[in-house]
């Protein structure tokens, strides 16, 4: 029999050379012969194939700039294009009367509430992600300052002139559409009268919020 010294020098010298290793036997070979082969997942004797997901790739900051980007161009068009239309509109109802009028008016209002406003909601909602995405200094870009109190002014001017006015006129319109009374329609021309003003002064604003972010004029 070896002495025990020879068989614990033999063992040392197997785990060195990596035969002894996680306990893996090879087919076909003895218990103590292990190796590092890994099973491969498509080899049918292990009866089925391991599949991975599929991930979709990480989208970085500059991706969701361009995304909020696009956003906020296409609210710039949908909320400006609209209310651009609304004096054209306005004038050919004038020129109608009656129901023609009330109705030109009823669709203006309609547009607005469902198209223009949320374009505007939207417009500030994408601009502000925008500032944080791009990491703009807010208090440092002159242009984009200015953008946000034009923005801000263009909010109270509209809540609490422009529209109040305008369901004026409205109301007026179909009052006129159903009975031609000249104390209505006096009130009426006063109040379109005021409210072309509002609407130009509104439109005028949004334009020059347009001007700031397209040119990105230094201020001072």
């Amino acid at each position: 029999m070896p002495p025990v010294h020879g068989l614990e020098h033999l063992q040392v010298e197997v785990r060195r050379e990596g035969l002894l290793d996680h306990g893996q036997h090879r087919p076909g070979h003895g218990p103590g012969h292990r190796v590092h082969d890994q099973e491969d997942p498509l080899d049918p004797a292990h009866g089925h194939a391991v599949s991975h997901p599929r991930r979709l790739p990480p989208v970085d900051r500059a991706g969701w700039a361009r995304l909020f980007l696009f956003l906020h161009v296409l609210g710039a068009v949908t909320a400006l294009g609209p209310t651009l239309t609304y004096g054209l509109w306005g004038r050919r109802a004038e020129r109608a009367g009656g129901d023609v009028r009330a109705f030109t008016l009823r669709t203006i209002s309609w547009v607005d509430r469902r198209l223009a406003t949320p374009s505007y909601v939207a417009q500030l909602v994408t601009g502000l992600v925008l500032v944080w995405l791009l990491r703009l200094d807010l208090l440092g870009t002159p242009w984009l300052l200015a953008s946000l109190v034009l923005y801000a002014g263009i909010v109270v001017f509209a809540v609490a002139l422009y529209a109040p006015t305008f369901r004026r006129q409205r109301d007026l319109a179909e009052r006129l559409a159903g009975d031609d009374d000249p104390a209505v329609a006096r009130e009426y021309r006063e109040v379109a009268a005021r409210a072309t003003r509002y609407g130009l002064a509104a439109v005028v604003l949004t334009l020059a919020i347009l001007y700031l972010m397209v040119v990105k004029p230094a201020l001072w």
